[in-house]
């Protein structure tokens, strides 16, 4: 269960990432690093 939810929050973030990099918008960085936090915290 954790090990899924970990996938699923890493790959949000990653696309959150990768639309910032390609755009050059910061309008959805809150939003990254909530789901990074988020993921840190499944990690452990």
């Amino acid at each position: 269960m954790l090990g899924i939810l970990r996938i699923f929050l890493s790959v949000i973030v990653l696309a959150l990432s990768g639309y910032r990099l390609i755009t050059k918008n910061l309008e959805f960085i809150a939003y990254m690093m909530l789901f990074l936090g988020a993921n840190v915290l499944v990690t452990g």
